[in-house]
């Protein structure tokens, strides 16, 4: 078990969380949020790299994957205490790459996906993870940065015939290109891969590279997936200097080509996978670190074009940032998850430099007014041990450092409770050898530590994500809060 303390600063090693509103006039109210941490002797506490988390409306618990091994996550509100009890499907009998949790939270399954050359393995459970039966694995698509996401069909050329009452998609990059199929019996089998863009500047797949972010699907059935890196105008090349943060989309069930969108004021530095969601409306929110390291967010209503990007840790002090994560809710309701510093870029010296001298702590930033106004909470509140301590490394520069890897992972439950699942890179003994940062140790001599203990933060007061359970969610806290 696992247990935190509220609005305090914690003894050393533990993340606390503050509750302190940094939103403009308007913007949503405090929540309260509980870390979780997974307890020692767990593959989640000694090896939680790229977490991903689902949440399952059916049970009230919640799954999380780290390297190859699921956890069932339940909580308990009166103890403010949670239980991670091991899930081994088959996949977890191989040693492979990009461990990925998918969930589809209404109907209570779970898909578990090991990226395996050009495919994956993948295991399905519909009983909370009590049984596990293999699935055919997604693909032939790429050899990287799998991912699986479902949602409604969308209504052009929906599949006459169903198994499964959503579609299931699985998308993977192959260097130069990416491709991503559908599934329609849940996930068991999938349909032919097709490609969702090209580094080629012409046609409708036109403009980017590189690795892109995770698959979701919009309520209208219109499949999303974000790339850091898209080209801004034909005969570009693929440099930091010309690419947009763009997103591929498809609204007729992968039957036909797919089309890419840029957010015209968007720069990027080409490193931090962006993420996009979409709430009840068609509303789309795309988070991104621009080209100065600040977490961005752009905002598209269904029909609209994207509005202008906003700064969403400006209030909090937040100058630099990593590990964007989106989820929605009711029209209008949006949460943004990442990692954040308050120490910001000076000239070439930014974080993924070996001589950055930030600390990172975990923040979440909510709308519930389709992103006119923002409320950004510090979540988690450790000075002597934080989330993370110096420089973050995401692709080949100076920072040795590079324990938390490409990802984390966020989920909403059944009352509309934002949970994330993130790594610490920073805790006692590990990562942060009495309060000395990984780099430092070896510098000294040492060995160091690439730690990455796993840890999930859930809201327990608050806005709801989901505005006809409020009241419930209000229920909940004032046990929660006894």
């Amino acid at each position: 078990m696992s247990r935190r303390p509220l609005y305090a600063l914690a003894a050393a090693g533990s993340l606390a969380v503050l509750a302190a509103s940094t939103g403009a006039a308007g913007a949503a109210p405090a929540a309260a949020y509980q870390v979780y941490e997974a307890p020692p002797s767990t593959m989640a506490y000694d090896d939680s790299v790229e977490p991903t988390i689902a949440a399952n409306w059916k049970t009230g618990r919640a799954m999380v994957i780290s390297n190859t091994t699921p956890y069932v996550v339940s909580f308990n509100n009166a103890g403010r205490t949670s239980t991670w009890a091991p899930a081994p499907g088959i996949t977890t009998q191989y040693t492979t790459l990009d461990p990925i949790i998918w969930g589809d939270s209404e109907n209570g399954r779970v898909i578990v996906s090991q990226l395996a050359g050009a495919t994956s393995l993948m295991d399905i459970s519909d009983d909370g993870g009590e049984s596990w039966q293999p699935a055919q694995g997604g693909g032939p698509s790429g050899v990287d940065h799998q991912t699986v996401g479902g949602g409604p069909y969308a209504a052009t050329n929906k599949p006459l015939v169903t198994s499964y009452p959503k579609a299931v998609w699985y998308c993977a990059q192959d260097i130069a290109t990416a491709f991503c199929s559908i599934s329609t019996d849940g996930g068991r089998t999938y349909g032919p891969s097709h490609p969702i863009y090209t580094v080629v500047n012409a046609g409708p797949l036109a403009g980017c590279g590189g690795l892109h972010g995770h698959v979701n699907v919009r309520q209208d059935g219109t499949a999303m997936v974000p790339n850091k890196g898209c080209l801004e105008a034909p005969g570009t090349t693929l440099t930091d200097d010309v690419t947009k943060v763009g997103v591929a989309l498809n609204s007729d069930n992968n039957t036909g080509p797919w089309t890419v969108e840029q957010v015209p004021d968007s720069t990027t530095r080409g490193r931090m996978d962006p993420y996009i969601e979409a709430d009840r409306a068609n509303t789309m929110y795309l988070a991104y670190v621009d080209g100065t390291d600040k977490m961005k967010v752009a905002v598209k209503k269904k029909g609209g074009s994207w509005a202008k990007s906003v700064d969403v840790g400006k209030l909090a002090g937040v100058k630099s940032s990593a590990f964007p994560l989106v989820i929605g809710g009711s029209p209008g309701r949006a949460a943004i998850a990442y990692l954040g510093s308050k120490t910001g870029p000076e000239k070439t010296l930014d974080a993924q430099n070996t001589k950055f001298e930030g600390t990172w702590q975990l923040y979440i930033s909510t709308t519930l007014d389709s992103g006119r106004t923002w409320s950004t909470q510090q979540v988690t509140k450790d000075e002597r041990y934080p989330v993370q301590v110096g420089c973050i490394r995401k692709t080949s520069n100076t920072c040795e450092h590079r324990n938390l890897y490409d990802f984390n992972g966020i989920t909403v439950d059944k009352l509309g409770r934002v949970m994330v699942m993130a790594a610490d890179g920073c805790t006692p003994n590990r990562g942060c050898v009495d309060g000395v940062r990984y780099d430092r140790q070896v510098a000294a001599g040492g060995a160091g530590d690439d730690t990455n203990v796993g840890f999930v933060v859930r809201q327990e007061c608050g806005p709801s994500l989901f505005a006809e359970q409020q009241k419930k969610l209000d229920a909940a806290c004032r046990i929660y809060r006894r």
